[in-house]
C-alpha cells in the first residue's frame, strides 16, 4: 500500500483531532459502559445497537463540523466552495453549519454576489 502521506490529508487529520475534542465526544466515551452495562434509575440498560447509532451518527456530525471550522480558519467560504474542499454534499455542510451558528462557532460574513460566504468568528 505504501506510505500514508500526511501532507494529502492535513485538512481530514485536522478534524479528526479536534472532533476528539469535543465535549459530545469525550462524555459518550466515558460514558458508553455506563450506559450499556449498568441500569439506569428505572432498572433499565441501553440496547447496545441503539448506543452504537448515537455514537457513530456523534462521530460524523462532530467530525463535519470540525472540518467546517477547519475550513473556515483558512479564511471566508461559501457552502459550495467548502464541499468541493472537503468532498462532502452541500446541504450537509448548510446543516452542519447551521448548527455552528447556532453555537456561536461560525457566521455570515459577506456576499460575493448572491452566494453567502461564512467565517470563523475567532479565526
Amino acid at each position: 500500500m505504501g506510505p500514508f502521506e500526511t501532507k494529502l490529508f492535513s485538512l481530514q487529520i485536522a478534524a479528526i483531532k479536534r472532533a476528539l475534542g469535543t465535549r459530545r465526544l469525550r462524555w459518550l466515551s466515558g460514558m458508553e459502559y455506563q450506559l450499556e452495562e449498568q441500569e439506569n434509575v428505572y432498572g433499565e440498560k441501553t440496547d447496545s445497537a441503539l448506543m452504537s447509532e448515537i455514537i457513530e451518527e456523534s462521530i460524523r456530525s462532530e467530525y463535519y463540523k470540525a472540518l467546517i471550522l477547519e475550513m473556515l480558519k483558512e479564511g471566508p467560504l461559501s457552502v459550495r466552495e467548502m464541499a468541493k474542499k472537503s468532498g462532502l454534499k452541500p446541504y450537509t455542510i448548510s446543516l452542519r453549519l447551521n448548527e455552528l451558528e447556532r453555537e456561536g462557532q461560525a457566521e455570515f460574513h459577506s456576499h460575493v454576489g448572491s452566494t453567502a460566504k461564512f467565517a470563523s468568528p475567532a479565526a
